[in-house]
């Protein structure tokens, strides 16, 4: 049991400083970057071939070891509540991605509210909102304090872009698969900023159509894992979500939404909570021990380096504090074992 506990325990992993931030510098921008399912082993099994952003943070962070959750289930709402809030389950109110309401004599998940709408994606659609979130998030702290003036959330799943962001957040984004649009909820705002809605003018995943997957790292000739095109004598890749292609989409919006909310500008602590989502739905669908995983690993390191060399080219070397963790483990699929 201890071992089974050792593959999925792994909540807090790694604190990590950009360089030349010192303990009496505050940080103009925290970045707390969540990557759904990346277990602890994830860090030393692919080390090798880490040279770019998880490298930059386990070469110049504190790398927590043995981080081991406390409470139970270890889902993907549970993890990101955990994350930013520090309270288990029982003392969150989020005791799963989803669980029978008696009050309402129905199922709800962790983010449903009725009493909000969707902005963007499907016209009508219910809303989400961090209401079932019964304590504050570190955001929320620092708004209180007024030490932050603008926190967004960021993610492919409504629940992982809310939660860590918290009540107090200025915008939670995801992206909604029916319509392909990155999405919102009036819980946060009257409409979409144009920005955003820019960018779902543009069709985020246009550029995609009709890409293949291949190892980041392939010999030549190495067959593709999937194609982003069905009927092809490849494996069609299903939807963006389950393909590295999903997480490009996040990181790319982060950036438009760095650039666009100027954060890292404000006085205080502006807050980017970031939840990679992709590596969740490959590792779901093949196991943690497929090629798969090792090769969006590699390139969730990649597209980490990216993303913290933006943020850099923005608001200056040694002016962010990164936390890097993941929600929750992955066992092996059922075929393998």
């Amino acid at each position: 049991m201890k071992k089974v506990r050792g593959l999925c325990s792994i909540l807090v992993l790694l604190f990590a400083l950009t360089p030349s931030l010192g303990a009496d510098k505050k940080p103009k921008l925290l970045v707390a970057l969540a990557v759904d399912q990346f277990r602890y082993d994830y860090l030393t099994r692919f080390r090798p071939a880490y040279h770019s952003g998880i490298a930059r943070l386990l070469e110049n962070g504190a790398v927590f070891t043995d981080a081991r959750y406390i409470h139970f289930p270890t889902v993907t709402a549970v993890g990101h509540s955990t994350f930013m809030s520090g309270a288990t389950p029982s003392v969150s109110g989020i005791v799963g991605n989803e669980w029978f309401d008696r009050s309402r004599n129905r199922a709800v998940t962790s983010v449903s509210d009725e009493t909000t709408l969707r902005l963007g994606g499907v016209p009508n659609a219910k809303g989400s909102s961090p209401n079932r979130l019964l304590v504050s998030t570190v955001s929320d702290e620092l708004k209180m304090a007024g030490k932050s003036r603008k926190v967004i959330g960021i993610s492919i799943k409504d629940r992982s872009s809310i939660l860590p962001a918290g009540h107090m957040a200025d915008a939670a984004y995801w992206f909604d698969n029916d319509s392909n649009h990155f999405v919102s909820s009036t819980y946060y705002m009257k409409e979409l900023p144009p920005w955003v809605s820019k960018i779902n003018q543009d069709g985020p995943i246009r550029k995609y159509l009709g890409a293949t997957w291949s190892a980041v790292d392939g010999k030549p000739g190495e067959k593709p894992f999937c194609s982003m095109t069905a009927g092809t004598e490849l494996r069609f890749c299903g939807s963006i979500e389950a393909t590295p292609f999903g997480n490009e989409l996040l990181e790319e919006f982060a950036e438009k939404a760095i650039e666009n909310e100027s954060l890292g500008t404000h006085d205080g602590t502006d807050v980017l909570a970031l939840s990679l989502s992709a590596n969740d739905y490959i590792g779901h669908a093949v196991g943690p021990d497929a090629p798969e995983v090792r090769d969006i690993s590699i390139r969730t390191d990649l597209l980490i380096g990216k993303l913290l060399d933006f943020i850099d080219s923005r608001i200056g070397s040694g002016n962010t504090l990164v936390v890097f963790t993941a929600d929750h483990g992955v066992a092996p699929v059922p075929e393998v074992n």
